[in-house]
């Protein structure tokens, strides 16, 4: 996979000047005890929350193994095993993979049989031992207080599963996409997608191109909750669907436009990700009620009518803030974080969004772009993540389906050893610097004198790549990739030069020497070279973060520790 080439010597806006002594966002990270995701510590400081890989080298293929290497076929689902390994449905490779704690996977059920004409593997229907059996585009899953993996396996029309002992067995479906409740074997599903399992057992299943909401009981009868839509689109000329459709009230009377995805909030709480009217949905079992949670949007905003002559589904949009005004785009993949918050892979938008308190957040990637670069949540892309799962730290992982990669949330915590505070506040006591996850060679200490914190230039230049000189005029010559500066010390301006054009940058506060080292501002290195700089004040410490974790391949710096 080719790297991505960064241009690193931008000014970065979300790199604000860092030369106090105080920082408003300290708490946000020294308060976090984990790296799990909550809105709390999001509003405080969400320059603390970050995008990693885990496993997926970003090629369409299957690979197991090291997780760099790995390749997976357009994953779309994520459950938690009770060892803390994600269970992923890899649906275009019609497999069930397994990805462990540093990133390696391996295939715990379905094989292939070889390649279509259109070069995509072949799935089909096989129960049996793990690997042996076969699958045809599996997607939602869920996992029994027992162990047991239930798969939505959505291209066989069929729920199956798959015990602790490796024996794979369907649960529900005749293979044949239709509708029909009844006895296992003979009930129909069209395309299931989601699924959950209630604390009595009962299989809850979000049966998509039915576009409603399935039980399966402890005996394997199939049970229709939700109302059946009548609406019939022709989407093109010639070519009709039966189309989903959107109500609220009680659960017999509600109607949904393919959900997509199914989690508990509560034991009495459904929540579903309902794709089709671009809408997330409660269903209270309790109080035998559908509820709209989140999302809004209509074909014809003027008159409110959902969908238009033609129109499948509600046109999809972007907007955050009230929940009943929000806007997503294809929401699929539901979790619940560790502050109850639900985060929704809105699939359409590349984004991860958070619902809490009656708002959405954006939480990761940047709205309506796609791409694949990790880095600071905000400013990190995805393309079409579809599945999300709360690992037990609390960190988000989720399935970056078009890019084929695992991927995760996680605030930014400290390289292992730092002391969490320093008994003084004199200005002459160490400081230490740490670059990324990496605690930099403290022979020259970072500075804090009139104000302002000062870096030696050559303890971080060796850490992100650059290069330094100093010509027989003591001018020091700073490179980085194609852009070079040129700094005296004790001048306030400094010199940019990019292909061949000279620009004069001036600093707040002149470089200067100390112990043979030159030392620059805070605030230059932040400005110049879009590195986000925070001074935490009550460590001692100074923290220099690259916001986009790519190779400069020019520099040749590596990527930061993940």
């Amino acid at each position: 996979m080719a790297m991505v080439v960064l241009q690193p010597l931008t000014v970065s806006a979300s790199a604000p000047p860092v030369d106090k002594a105080s920082i408003p966002n300290e708490n946000a990270l020294l308060q976090m005890k984990s790296p799990a995701v909550h809105l709390e510590g999001w509003l405080e400081g969400s320059q603390w929350y970050e995008l990693v890989h885990r496993s997926g080298n970003g090629e369409s293929g299957w690979q197991d193994g090291e997780g760099a290497l790995s390749r997976f076929r357009y994953p779309t689902s994520l459950v938690v095993d009770s060892a803390g390994k994600l269970i992923v449905a890899d649906t275009d490779n019609n497999l069930i993979r397994e990805v462990d704690a540093v990133g390696n996977v391996n295939t715990i059920a379905g094989a292939q049989l070889g390649l279509n004409v259109q070069g995509n593997p072949v799935g089909g229907w096989l129960d049996g031992k793990s690997a042996n059996t076969l699958f045809q585009s599996p997607m939602g899953m869920a996992i029994g207080k027992d162990g047991t993996l239930y798969v939505a396996d959505s291209g066989n029309h069929v729920i199956r599963k798959r015990t602790i002992d490796g024996t794979v067995s369907t649960v529900a479906g005749d293979g044949l996409a239709g509708w029909q409740d009844g006895a296992a074997k003979q009930a129909r599903f069209h395309s299931p997608r989601g699924i959950a399992i209630g604390d009595d057992g009962t299989l809850y299943v979000a049966d998509s191109l039915n576009h409603v909401i399935r039980t399966i009981d402890r005996t394997g009868n199939v049970k229709t909750i939700t109302s059946r839509s009548s609406r019939v689109v022709e989407y093109i000329d010639g070519a009709l669907a039966a189309a989903g459709n959107y109500k609220d009230g009680t659960i017999t009377d509600a109607l949904f436009n393919e959900p997509s995805a199914l989690i508990w909030l509560n034991p009495d709480t459904l929540v579903v990700s309902d794709t089709g009217n671009q809408r997330i949905r409660t269903i209270n079992l309790k109080l035998n009620t559908v509820s709209t949670l989140a999302g809004s949007g209509a074909y014809d905003k003027s008159t409110q009518r959902l969908y238009g002559s033609h129109e499948l589904y509600v046109p999809g949009d972007y907007r955050d803030g009230a929940a009943n005004q929000a806007l997503f785009n294809s929401p699929n993949g539901l979790a619940i974080a560790v502050d109850g918050s639900i985060i929704v892979a809105d699939r359409w938008n590349h984004v991860l969004r958070m619902i809490k308190d009656d708002k959405v957040y954006t939480i990761a990637g940047q709205p309506e772009v796609s791409g694949a670069i990790d880095g600071f949540a905000e400013r990190a892309t995805l393309h079409e993540p579809t599945g999300v799962a709360a690992l037990k730290d609390g960190r988000i992982a989720f399935t970056d389906s078009f890019n084929n990669k695992i991927r995760v949330l996680q605030r930014y915590e400290l390289p292992i050893g730092m002391k969490t505070s320093h008994q003084s506040s004199s200005a002459a006591e160490h400081i230490s610097l740490v670059y990324n996850k990496q605690i930099l060679p403290d022979e020259v200490t970072p500075q804090l004198k009139h104000g302002s914190v000062w870096l030696p230039l050559r303890a971080l230049a060796d850490a992100v790549g650059m290069k330094t000189s100093m010509s027989k005029e003591g001018t020091v010559i700073l490179s980085y990739g194609s852009i070079q500066y040129e700094l005296k010390v004790g001048s306030r301006e400094a010199i940019r030069v990019d292909q061949g054009q000279r620009t004069i940058v001036g600093m707040h506060a002149a470089p200067y020497i100390e112990q043979d080292r030159v030392m620059l501002p805070i605030r230059f290195i932040a400005e110049q070279f879009g590195f986000q700089a925070d001074w935490l004040p009550t460590m001692r410490t100074v923290v220099i973060r690259d916001t986009l974790f790519v190779r400069y391949e020019v520099t040749g710096s590596s990527l930061p520790p993940q």
